[in-house]
C-alpha cells in the first residue's frame, strides 16, 4: 500500500526551488476543489469537508529579504446529504 500525502506549499514569484519555500500546509485528504480569494484559500475533500485556510505574509517577497508566511485554517465544515 501507497501513503499518499498532499500539501499545500506556498513559494514566491520569483523563485520555485525547495531552498525559497514559504510554508507548508499539510492536507488531510486529496482535494477535489481549490479556491483562492485575497488571502483566503477554500479546499474540499471528498465528500464533502470544506476547509478555508487563512494566509498572511510577513516582510516583503524579494529575493533579498527574508519573508515568512503563516497560514492557519480558519473554517471547517463537513457537509452530509
Amino acid at each position: 500500500m501507497v501513503l499518499c500525502r498532499y500539501e499545500l506549499c506556498f513559494y514566491p514569484r520569483f523563485h520555485l526551488d525547495e531552498s525559497s519555500l514559504l510554508c507548508r500546509k499539510v492536507l488531510p485528504d486529496k482535494p477535489i476543489v481549490m479556491d483562492i480569494w485575497q488571502d483566503y484559500i477554500l479546499v474540499t475533500y471528498p465528500p464533502f469537508d470544506v476547509h478555508v485556510f487563512q494566509a498572511r505574509l510577513s516582510g516583503k517577497l524579494n529575493p533579498t529579504q527574508t519573508s515568512s508566511l503563516q497560514v492557519w485554517a480558519s473554517l471547517s465544515k463537513s457537509y452530509v446529504f
